[in-house]
């Protein structure tokens, strides 16, 4: 499992894609979530540029994607989101994406 420059999302290869998930850092500073919507489901989103965004009791912030890739499918792991900073990191998941080569 690796983490994206700005410690917000975890990736790990799964098959042909990889996993996207909320890491322990995201949500001690986003604290409690209200939603997360990933809106560029089957869009090329370059590196750093977002492609999902969480409502939080702070803020709404968008999630930035570590590399370009496409986005295949929302796989949010949880929708009760009340409790999902007690879900353990690597279960947190919001996306699968497809590396995409330039």
């Amino acid at each position: 499992m690796k983490i994206s420059e700005d410690g917000f999302i975890w990736y790990d290869k799964k098959g042909t894609g990889y996993m996207l998930g909320l890491t322990d850092q995201a949500m001690d500073e986003f604290g409690q979530l209200s939603f997360v919507n990933v809106n560029a489901i089957d869009f090329i989103v370059d590196k750093d540029e977002p492609f999902a965004s969480v409502e939080a009791q702070k803020a709404v912030t968008d999630l930035l994607m570590p590399f370009k890739a496409r986005v295949i499918t929302d796989e949010i792991s949880h929708r009760q989101y009340q409790n999902y900073e007690q879900i353990e990191q690597n279960k947190r998941y919001i996306a699968f994406v497809e590396k995409v080569n330039d």
